[in-house]
């Protein structure tokens, strides 16, 4: 049974849900589809960072990150972490501290309390001193290998999702187009492969513009390259970290037909069926590797 349905199923159990425990699923259905697309392909990544399955936000209890969620199977997992205990210290050095002036906001202190994760899981295993309500722990934990990005949503309207290099990020709204996990992987891995690929980096050497005048003419051309090879590489993605490559091209024929493509319709994607003849004959390719 898919991740989106057991969580569908507990929530369908209770009272309604509240927004946050909707972003609470939302926010698990990501970590933990990212963690299976980032792991599973950390072989075709060249920067790579430790992958805990550890999901971080706030906690209740103070100013140290808390754990939202642990991944099942996932070496945090492994170790006993569990779901609202609170991450002092990593390796003997203290976790960034929510309202410290160093940060500008919560995204920036988030961003903190991963690099520090990352360096102190760099050199292997480190030790982890949780709180647990009134006790304190000590938990020695490593990660494993993976892609070096990080997924996180958007809380906007836009049907929307893309890439930096670091991040890949997806839209809230998004998520009432999805009808399996393996649609919602089909979009992750696609900004996935940007990042692979490094895409930024590539289309910035060629001087190519992004903004108003990437819609058209040649540096339309430039990015539309790099969004069919993005779509190529995600297949294979997919495939790798056991989702069902049909996916891809069954989301966006029936994206199409509701949106219209939206933001995806410029020049700058394939769109209508040349896409999903392309992705349907990719598929073909892959499966014959």
């Amino acid at each position: 049974m898919e991740l989106a349905t057991i969580l569908g199923l507990l929530l369908a159990a209770s009272p309604p849900p509240s927004q946050a425990d909707i972003e609470r699923v939302q926010d698990v259905r990501v970590a933990k589809i990212g963690h299976d697309l980032v792991t599973a392909n950390a072989g075709r990544c060249a920067r790579r960072a430790p992958a805990t399955g550890l999901l971080l936000g706030t906690s209740a209890a103070g100013r140290y990150p808390g754990v939202v969620a642990v991944l099942p199977g996932s070496p945090a997992a492994g170790v006993g972490i569990a779901p609202d205990d609170i991450i002092q210290s990593i390796g003997g050095t203290a976790m960034p501290m929510l309202g410290d002036p160093a940060f500008k906001d919560a995204s920036a202190w988030m961003r903190a309390v991963h690099d520090r994760l990352d360096a102190g899981l760099a050199a292997g295993s480190a030790v982890l001193a949780i709180r647990r309500g009134e006790r304190t722990l000590s938990v020695e934990l490593a990660g494993v290998p993976a892609c070096a990005t990080r997924f996180v949503i958007s809380n906007t309207r836009a049907l929307n999702a893309g890439a930096d290099g670091q991040y890949v990020r997806i839209s809230q709204s998004m998520f009432a187009e999805f009808r399996s996990d393996d649609e919602l992987a089909a979009i992750l891995a696609h900004e996935l492969a940007h990042n692979i690929l490094d895409h930024r980096a590539v289309l910035d050497a060629q001087g190519v513009s992004r903004g108003l005048f990437g819609r058209i003419g040649k540096n339309a051309a430039k990015i539309r390259e790099t969004e069919i090879a993005a779509d190529a590489l995600s297949l294979t993605l997919m495939h790798d970290a056991g989702y069902r490559m049909a996916a891809a091209p069954e989301f966006w024929a029936r994206f199409e037909k509701k949106h219209g493509y939206g933001i995806f319709a410029d020049a700058t994607h394939l769109n209508g069926r040349r896409r999903v003849d392309m992705l349907n004959a990719e598929i073909v390719r892959v499966e014959a590797r």
